[in-house]
């Protein structure tokens, strides 16, 4: 067992010195002595070191950091008063964090003004992203803002100057520029020597080398002509899209009346001449002869008859009849409706138009069905100039109660073209189907 001892010194003066503990081992080796100068009496005092005792108990946990608001805050900057945990280790003049639980980054910073039971107020300085509302918001210690960084050393910019004589025009051009610039391919630049004399394009190169720098730009707009020495270099944005039309203007006035042109097409109007029923062959509005304004007759609309079988390969409307109501073709049936007119220079119409489809499914063929449609009309007819118009009016009512059940989501559409119409059919998603169409002309009604 090793001793220890506290060893005293008497100096040549007679000054008593407590100097230290010295320890014995079981060999009776001391250590731990220094031999003072002018030491004159060592004595030893022995105390013996029992073992260590056991270890005490671990204290109380002192507060924590941790805590939680559940106040409706935002993380806006200002003064901030909300309901938090009572007894945590939060005091006046510290720098708190507060963040929205589900988001951490999302969070406001700022100093504790007041602490007392389970009323904090702090007061935010900054916040990560402004205007974040939560009612779930976790605090956190954080410390004071670092101070600004010095400002970093400045990065290459563009602009630019050139003294290269250079004729404006569009294409591959070269010019030898400053160093030291951003340009890159794909930057769109206008070059230009005055605002009335530029051009502007897509750089497709810029090359420094030994001190010099070139730069290659393929123009594709240019401004003014001629050739130039003194140009400037800036950047320029990519043109957008084109806008949306605008609004239609008010009509200006009537125009003189202009010569007489060429007689156009046949119009699919007819007059029916007394009341034997015969139609004159292809006749004009009123350029036909026998016709003229103010005169009572009729006009002839002609049935339309299915066309071939279109396949719908796809999930988008395709088209089954495209209609044209100035022509006879194949599409017409012989036999035409009349309907009873006073043949003007102009005359406008509304009709009902009832459109009937057949459709079958590509796996089997044999399960078909139907979908029919109705439709109003606007038709304007004027005879000279030659101009014939259609509007769709409304939206095409649609019937599909005799649609098998594997094609009860088809559909069917309309949409006006220059001289008629368009039918349109959708397929069910997914499923190859065939479908055609055909159409009748009703109700046909003439405007004042």
């Amino acid at each position: 067992m090793a001793l220890q001892y506290r060893y005293q010194c008497t100096d040549s003066e007679g000054v008593l010195h407590y100097w230290s503990t010295i320890t014995q081992d079981p060999l009776g080796v001391y250590s731990g002595v220094t031999s003072p100068q002018n030491v004159l009496q060592l004595n030893l005092t022995g105390i013996e070191t029992g073992s260590a005792g056991p270890q005490g108990p671990t204290g109380p946990a002192g507060a924590g950091y941790l805590a939680t608001s559940v106040t409706p805050m935002t993380t806006d900057v200002g003064a901030k008063s909300f309901v938090t945990q009572a007894g945590t280790a939060y005091t006046v003049g510290q720098r708190v964090r507060v963040a929205i639980t589900a988001d951490m980054s999302r969070y406001f910073e700022g100093y504790i003004m007041s602490y007392s039971g389970t009323a904090m107020a702090v007061l935010a300085d900054y916040t990560s992203l402004a205007g974040q509302a939560s009612a779930n918001w976790t605090l956190m210690v954080t410390g004071p803002q670092g101070s600004i960084g010095d400002t970093g050393p400045a990065g290459a910019g563009y602009g630019g100057t050139s003294t290269d004589e250079i004729e404006i025009g569009t294409g591959a051009q070269v010019w030898a520029v400053d160093t030291g610039l951003a340009y890159a391919p794909g930057i769109r630049v206008v070059v230009a020597y005055d605002a009335d004399n530029w051009m502007s394009g897509v750089v497709t190169d810029y090359t420094q080398t030994g001190g010099e720098a070139w730069i290659t730009v393929d123009v594709d707009q240019v401004m003014g002509s001629g050739t130039y020495d003194s140009w400037s270099f800036a950047l320029q944005g990519v043109q957008g899209p084109t806008g949306a039309t605008g609004a239609t203007g008010a009509t200006g006035a009537t125009g003189a009346t202009g010569a007489t042109g060429a007689t156009g097409s046949a119009w699919l109007v007819q007059q029916q001449p007394g009341a034997t029923g015969t139609a004159v062959t292809s006749g004009r509005l009123v350029a036909s002869p026998g016709i003229s304004v103010d005169t009572d007759g009729y006009l002839a609309i002609y049935k339309g008859i299915k066309g071939s079988w279109v396949a719908l390969s796809s999930d988008s409307a395709t088209a089954l009849q495209a209609v044209d109501l100035t022509e006879r073709s194949a599409v017409y049936g012989a036999t035409p409706a009349w309907f009873p007119v006073t043949f003007e220079a102009s005359l406008s119409y509304t009709c009902t138009v009832e459109i009937h489809t057949v459709w079958y499914r590509d796996s089997d063929g044999a399960q078909c069905g139907s979908i029919d449609g109705i439709v109003d009309l606007y038709i304007l007819m004027i005879s000279d100039p030659l101009i014939f118009s259609v509007t769709v009016i409304g939206t095409l009512q649609q019937d599909a109660a005799r649609m098998h059940s594997n094609l009860s989501d088809a559909s069917i559409s309309i949409a006006a073209t220059t001289n008629g119409f368009t039918i349109y059919g959708t397929r069910p998603s997914g499923i190859a189907c065939h479908a055609k169409a055909d159409w009748v002309v009703q109700d046909f009604e003439e405007l004042a």
